[in-house]
């Protein structure tokens, strides 16, 4: 599984999300800036680490993606980088990356399940006053004709099903 290398980006490979994956590059002035980028400490990258394309703004591929996604041409290109591009858009703080790992605490399924079930609730009690006040009666005038007897035709049909799958049997034929 390919992740991001920068700090604070959860970023990985998964199809259809449209993020691209990119090594870094091979010159060194251009890898000491990717990997200064990245904001790690110690970090030395290897041929395994790669940076997500939401790191580097639109000017940075040779075609422009939110240009070909208006025309919808986004899936017939491949994303690639111009040579010598450089991540440009900023990484998260330290503070702003711990803040939102603590806003982002792990919901447990009991507790949203209960959560849902006490919004619709509400939402049908809120529903249930306003729909039909339970004083109000209807008053018809006219005589209404009832239908006593009707007959229903009903067709019964069998069908018969075989539940067991089918099994290939194995037999000799010898000649003597």
């Amino acid at each position: 599984m390919v992740y991001c290398a920068a700090f604070g980006c959860n970023n990985k490979a998964e199809k259809g999300s449209g993020i691209s994956f990119f090594t870094f590059p091979k010159d060194v002035n251009l890898r000491k800036q990717w990997a200064h980028y990245c904001r790690r400490k110690e970090f030395i990258p290897t041929s395994g680490h790669r940076l997500c394309s939401v790191h580097f703004s639109s000017n940075c591929f040779m075609h422009d993606p939110q240009l070909l996604d208006q025309i919808g041409l986004q899936e017939t290109f491949k994303k690639r980088l111009k040579p010598n591009s450089v991540p440009d858009i900023p990484l998260l703080t330290e503070d702003e990356v711990s803040s939102d790992v603590i806003n982002r605490a792990k919901v447990r399924g009991a507790y949203s399940k209960r959560q849902k079930a006490e919004i619709i609730e509400e939402a049908l009690s809120r529903c249930e006053d306003t729909a039909m006040p339970e004083s109000s009666s209807i008053v018809f005038n006219e005589p209404v004709e009832a239908v006593t007897h009707q007959t229903v035709s009903t067709n019964n049909k069998k069908i018969q099903v075989e539940l067991r799958p089918p099994q290939r049997t194995r037999a000799h034929q010898t000649n003597f």
